[in-house]
């Protein structure tokens, strides 16, 4: 073999040897970006507290509280706003109560001794006169016509027939719980609003005196 074949091969040698390490190098990146594409990235998983007594599932809890047996008292607020009450609660409400809330017959109403209301109550917190001092709940979705007549025995000596009136018809147009309710009336001493939230088979009437 001559000088020049032998430089010629030397050559072709070095090429060789220099694709065979480009190429492996080459494989190698390759099979890294590929194992790290692979890799997948979680999001954080947090536990998520859900509220007590949300109705909009359809479940029989009170939209502006949680739900509990008839004629139960509660232990939260009756205060005016959106949530016009927190309602009557069961024991696995998180409010406690921490002073003792008035019978529902010291708001002056003639409270029926025998009734079919869903839950009625007196002010939770008699000191603060921004509190309710009679919450009564009625349940739309069974004997409603029967707690209305009730409801109007008890509201009528005090309120008058003509807003009575008002307030019965009112409560009668929940006639689903797509039906949302929210309305006041005044007399020259009581201050009432009748409400009930969207999802929610409850109608609650409660009173302030002014």
């Amino acid at each position: 073999m001559t000088k020049k074949q032998l430089i010629i091969s030397a050559v072709i040698a070095a090429v060789l040897i220099g694709l065979i390490i480009a190429v492996s190098v080459y494989g190698k990146s390759k099979n890294s970006n590929i194992n790290d594409s692979k890799k997948v990235t979680y999001p954080e998983q947090r536990k998520i507290a859900t509220s007590i007594g949300n109705g909009a599932d359809g479940s029989k809890s009170p939209g502006t509280g949680t739900s509990s047996d008839s004629n139960s008292s509660g232990s939260s607020s009756n205060s005016g706003g959106s949530s016009k009450s927190a309602g009557f609660a069961d024991s696995n409400n998180w409010y406690q109560k921490t002073y003792e809330a008035a019978s529902p017959e010291s708001s002056g109403y003639p409270i029926p001794k025998n009734n079919h209301f869903l839950g009625i109550e007196g002010s939770l917190k008699p000191s603060d006169p921004h509190k309710a001092e009679l919450a009564i709940y009625l349940d739309f979705e069974n004997s409603f016509d029967t707690q209305l007549q009730e409801l109007r025995s008890t509201i009528q000596p005090i309120l008058g027939s003509e807003i009575t009136d008002e307030i019965v018809s009112y409560m009668k147009t929940k006639t689903s719980r797509n039906v949302g309710l929210d309305k006041w009336w005044e007399t020259d001493s009581k201050k009432i609003n009748v409400a009930s939230g969207y999802a929610d088979y409850i109608v609650e009437l409660l009173s302030w005196k002014k």
